[in-house]
């Protein structure tokens, strides 16, 4: 009779073992897991969805001569197909969330809030901060020549 209590006491002891170690890997594999990209659309000013050339072309505009174009712009996340408005997402992307365009063209916004992460030169950090001073600079340039053409146009 002691033989068999110490029979039932490993068996159990295995299922326990054995139960922890599955949902150890599931958990790690849900947790691990890279999501499939959410949709990144190109939009009108009217939230329509439009080609993505649309938007690859303003954003070469943008960076060859600095006009801004209020035409086009990316939009994150939500659902939406061509020549409909989108709904949900936003025009921000969210943190740590992967996007692609219909032409495959992925999107992520990065956690630099470290500033460690941020003062390493050359990390990914660094260059999105560079880039995105560069971008908000020529931004401020594009308005300011706009308003100027504008006080010309007033005289």
């Amino acid at each position: 009779m002691l033989a068999l209590h110490k029979g039932v006491d490993f068996v159990r002891a295995a299922i326990v073992v054995f139960t922890t170690f599955v949902v150890a890997v599931a958990v790690w594999i849900a947790v691990t897991e890279r999501r499939a990209p959410e949709p990144a659309w190109c939009v009108n000013h009217d939230r329509k969805v439009v080609d993505d050339g649309n938007c690859e072309r303003a954003e070469r505009l943008m960076q060859r001569e600095g006009i801004v174009s209020s035409r086009y712009k990316w939009y994150f996340g939500g659902v939406g197909s061509p020549g409909s408005v989108v709904s949900g997402g936003s025009y921000a992307p969210a943190q740590r969330v992967y996007y692609r365009s219909s032409s495959g063209k992925l999107f992520t916004k990065h956690d630099c809030s470290g500033t460690r992460r941020r003062r390493r030169p050359g990390s990914l950090c660094w260059r999105a901060a560079a880039q995105q001073a560069e971008l908000a600079k020529q931004i401020e340039q594009a308005e300011q020549a706009k308003q100027m053409e504008q006080a010309k146009a007033k005289r």
